[in-house]
């Protein structure tokens, strides 16, 4: 059994658990509940995947629960879902990342007979979209994908290895100067968008960033 590893109300979460809570069927972790999260955790386990994983969908996991346990706000189900899905599709020569994942989303619904209502769908929809640029609709979801920005400088780093390891079949100086591009469209922005990951991670991330940029320039000026 996976358990999200960050306490809520004191209670450790059984991912599984979480993912029922997500569907709306209460505590009744069915079959196909079990079977379709087996298809979820099988792809975020592909080759290729260097932080784009299943620790990574684990850590916004555990960030978000975190964040509740912080915050006045109720678990969303919405949210579970988005965290589960917004990157089952992650394929590094593709532009429709978040689209498919959400894709993904549709036909598990039809073929386990989950019964999301269309609002619901939508909400999703918008919440995995808004993972595929952070800066035009910043929410809870965005904030908890970009937790990773202001981690330890060690745990960055290994962060930033991991996506050029994803990223391996791009030219070196087009990698750097996309990235540079990337990171500063970051940094220009609020990053976070809550005052609980602001607080958090926002003057370790702006530490983290700038110092990742700092190392590509000089190896533009090499």
């Amino acid at each position: 059994m996976i358990v999200v590893r960050k306490m809520y109300s004191n209670v450790f979460y059984p991912l599984e658990k979480l993912y029922s809570i997500g569907l709306r069927q209460d505590d009744f972790i069915t079959d196909d509940v079990k079977k379709s999260l087996r298809l979820i955790m099988g792809r975020y386990l592909e080759l290729g995947r260097f932080y784009h994983n299943f620790d990574h969908v684990l850590a916004c996991m555990d960030e978000y629960i975190d964040y509740l346990g912080n915050s006045s706000e109720l678990l969303n189900s919405d949210i579970i879902l988005a965290i589960l899905y917004h990157d089952i599709e992650y394929d590094t020569h593709s532009n429709l990342n978040e689209e498919l994942s959400f894709v993904q989303l549709l036909n598990h619904n039809k073929e386990f007979n989950f019964g999301l209502e269309q609002s619901r769908l939508d909400n999703i929809h918008d919440l995995i979209l808004s993972t595929k640029d952070h800066t035009k609709n910043p929410n809870v979801l965005t904030d908890v994908d970009l937790s990773i920005l202001g981690q330890d400088p060690e745990t960055y780093n290994k962060y930033a290895e991991a996506i050029r390891l994803e990223y391996c079949w791009v030219p070196e100086k087009e990698y750097t100067y996309g990235r540079i591009e990337v990171l500063s469209k970051i940094l220009a922005s609020p990053i976070y968008c809550t005052s609980y990951f602001k607080d958090k991670y926002q003057e370790q991330a702006i530490k983290n960033i700038s110092n990742e940029i700092a190392g590509l320039k000089l190896k533009t000026t090499n």
